[in-house]
């Protein structure tokens, strides 16, 4: 599907293979970071400015 990808695209490749556009692009780009790369990324905000400390309670 990589391979694929590359050479044809991402919509044509989506179409073929049943797949939305992002699933094919997250293959694409998390193959070339490595197996780790397909491993869903934290998405936990780093800062929350609304929210308050222990101390604060």
């Amino acid at each position: 599907m990589v391979k694929m990808a590359e050479s044809q695209g991402i919509s044509q490749t989506a179409k073929v293979y049943e797949a939305c556009r992002n699933t094919v692009r997250k293959c694409s780009i998390g193959l070339s970071e490595g197996l780790e790369g397909l491993k869903d990324k934290s998405r936990v905000p780093l800062f929350i400015p609304h929210k308050m400390s222990y101390m604060e309670f």
